[in-house]
């Protein structure tokens, strides 16, 4: 069962912990209640963390900017949860994500996109040049330029993507032409009717595709996912 983080409890954990490597708090709570003071704080005072996972709303470019500095050890992974208090911070800007990058070459980021973000913030949150590995856009909204913008820049990186959307035609051509872009798709779930033309895309043209979502008519919930041997 999920519980309200708060800062103090994180501060604790981070000053008894100097050589904590993993630390997940993006628990998808409906409030976030650790800030980004706190988030910084646990960066400094833990130098050997290399998985971090947050709510995107505790973080900002200052925060961030912790893992730029020389001494720092590789990072490995963030995993962001962005919901509706998003809308009150800064995003993280396409330059900062290709710096950091640079300073972390094998850094990965898993993302989820709730369904209370705002839909005009989806692509202000994914800004090209972030090293997506695993994106979950479960937001009920209209997706096919999303779909499109994360096949033109994510392709090298994107291993696993579930969108919870609304089936269209424009949309099956959408998924068409990710299937031939991100070819190491290992999992694609689609909680929406597809074309059988997609369904043979991601199977033709990802060769490390494990699991998949892909129905082409109606079942009851929840549906079963296909797992490849």
């Amino acid at each position: 069962m999920s519980f309200t983080l708060d800062d103090s409890l994180i501060m604790l954990i981070a000053t008894r912990s100097p050589h904590l490597q993993k630390l997940y708090i993006n628990n998808q709570t409906l409030v976030c209640n650790v800030t980004a003071e706190t988030v910084k704080h646990v960066l400094t005072v833990c130098p050997e963390l290399s998985t971090l996972g947050v709510f995107y709303a505790s973080l900002s470019e200052n925060v961030l900017s912790e893992l730029l500095k020389p001494e720092r050890p590789p990072f490995q992974l963030l995993e962001l949860f962005c919901e509706r208090l998003v809308r009150y911070i800064p995003a993280i800007s396409r330059q900062f994500w290709v710096t950091l990058c640079k300073r972390h070459p094998s850094l990965s980021v898993n993302m989820i996109l709730d369904h209370t973000l705002p839909a005009k913030k989806i692509t202000w949150i994914l800004q090209p040049g972030i090293p997506m590995k695993s994106l979950d856009l479960i937001t009920y909204t209209y997706l096919v330029k999303e779909v499109n913008f994360v096949a033109k820049n994510y392709h090298a990186s994107l291993e696993r993507l579930v969108l919870q959307t609304t089936s269209s035609e424009k949309l099956n051509s959408a998924l068409i032409e990710l299937a031939s872009c991100c070819v190491s798709l290992k999992e694609i779930h689609c909680y929406c009717v597809v074309s059988q033309e997609v369904v043979q895309a991601f199977i033709s043209c990802c060769p490390g595709l494990r699991r998949y979502t892909l129905k082409t008519v109606k079942e009851l919930h929840p549906w079963r996912c296909t797992v490849i041997k």
